[in-house]
């Protein structure tokens, strides 16, 4: 049946047989694109194009006018949204580790042409150099690191699988009343964690806990980079969340199935934290209890937003009590 409507941009009146609402044609009058809206009347006269001011003489009838002069634009269906699996994160993967390796080479392009002055000249020299440039770079690595894979994350989920970012990865708003219970379980386990650590230490164990550790190095290399590593670690947790327990076991998930997943994300995320404790067994071992709990949370409340809470709750505790420490001791830093 012809559906009746007007143009939305110079108000004729238009009338039309085998077009459906959503479809394109061109207007007659204004000459430009307009889409069949989706309140067109049904009426039984004959197509038309009129204008606004009704004249007889502007009316066209449809064996005249339709069959040469009118445009029909094929109806464009939208995108379907779509689940991503194992095949998406290995791509995600490999993207990130080929982005970060152009990105590393650009960084130490710059630091060649920056050290050629200093070419041939004594080593000490150069040392103290490469170390300045050291400390400029190594804070744009580290940003580096975390803003590509999240641009990553949310490239794949919006532009490759056309899903909303915070609803595809259970990112959802939380009332103040439902962060407090979150946010005093990662101190508790934070607190545990430091409890533990401070008995091993007592307890004249301190050898199985290695002082050179990489974590160590952070705290102990002046108040700058105390601070520096304090909102990195923060950012971490948002990160690491988004990345492990959001998009990975997301994509494990629809794979496979929650447990697997749970299992696979919650080995991955504490090995891939071994290096900064140098490869340590038991600073390894108190990891475990936060990483589980928080793949509890997400499995129970089926929300990623209750991990970040618990998360950096749980970071925040411990960077608190390692400035506390500095701030009553003195030590260890040594101011650079």
């Amino acid at each position: 049946m012809p559906l009746k409507y007007n143009c939305v941009n110079c108000g004729a009146e238009i009338i039309t047989k085998y077009l459906r609402p959503g479809d394109s044609l061109t207007c007659r009058f204004c000459n430009k694109e307009i889409v069949v809206p989706e309140m067109a009347i049904e009426t039984n006269e004959n197509p038309r194009f009129m204008p606004v001011d009704h004249s007889e003489s502007a009316t066209k009838p449809y064996p005249e006018f339709f069959q040469e002069e009118l445009t029909i634009h094929p109806r464009i269906e939208p995108f379907t949204p779509s689940e991503w699996g194992v095949g998406s994160i290995v791509k995600l993967v490999l993207a990130s580790l080929v982005v970060l390796v152009v990105f590393s080479c650009l960084l130490g392009i710059i630091i060649g042409i920056a050290m050629s002055p200093y070419y041939g000249v004594d080593e000490t020299v150069v040392d103290k150099r490469l170390d300045k440039i050291g400390e400029t770079i190594d804070p744009v690595l580290n940003v580096g690191f975390i803003i590509i894979p999240l641009w990553l994350i949310y490239y794949s989920v919006t532009r490759r699988h056309h899903r909303n970012f915070c609803e595809a990865l259970r990112i959802h708003r939380v009332a103040w009343a439902d962060i407090r219970p979150y946010a005093v379980l990662g101190v508790g386990i934070a607190a545990i964690v430091v409890a533990i650590m401070t008995i091993i230490e007592f307890a004249g164990l301190s050898f199985l806990i290695p002082e050179d550790m990489p974590i160590n190095k952070e705290i102990q290399s002046g108040y700058a980079r105390l601070a520096y590593f304090t909102v990195m670690a923060l950012m971490a947790a948002i990160l690491e969340e988004i990345l492990f327990r959001g998009y990975i076991f997301q994509g494990l998930r629809h794979s496979w199935n929650s447990r697997a997943a749970a299992i696979i994300v919650t080995a991955v995320f504490i090995l891939i934290h071994w290096p900064q404790l140098g490869l340590a067994l038991i600073p390894l071992l108190l990891i475990v209890p936060i990483s589980v709990i928080i793949m509890l949370i997400r499995i129970k409340r089926d929300s990623l937003s209750y991990c970040m809470i618990t998360h950096m709750s749980y970071n925040g505790t411990l960077l608190l009590l390692t400035w506390a420490y500095v701030a009553i001791t003195g030590q260890p830093i040594n101011e650079v």
